[in-house]
């Protein structure tokens, strides 16, 4: 669980790093507290409001990555190579689900819980 402090420092360093950022709902809500990061293919989505402190992650290749705490572009980008089930290192990596990152070896299990039929529905 993030706190409000946390994703306003990432957010600033994230900025002060230079990710472009702009407000995910212009026009109706600041974007101190819903936003969004853009930066070489990837996403960040952030929200700090009322109890709700949260940022998500994304790569070039559309698939979500875990984001460290602290603002750290490295970390960010080593994140394409973690399994989201294991989290091990891994050389290749494969969707699951709609945006999963998962090894091959999780892959045939994570796939078996989250992709029963009618999953897409």
């Amino acid at each position: 669980m993030l706190t409000k402090q946390q994703v306003e420092d990432f957010y600033a360093a994230a900025v002060a790093d230079g990710w472009d950022a702009r407000a995910t709902y212009d026009g109706h809500e600041p974007i101190e507290r819903a936003f969004k990061l853009e930066r070489d293919g990837f996403v960040i989505s952030g929200l700090n409001r009322d109890r709700t402190y949260k940022l998500s992650g994304w790569g070039p290749d559309r698939l979500a990555i875990q984001l460290p705490v602290t603002y750290d572009l490295d970390s960010i980008k080593a994140a394409l190579k973690i399994c989201q089930y294991c989290h091990e290192n891994v050389d290749e990596v494969r969707r699951v689900g709609f945006a999963g990152r998962v090894c091959n070896d999780c892959h045939p299990a994570v796939a078996a819980r989250v992709e029963r039929p009618g999953w897409t529905n």
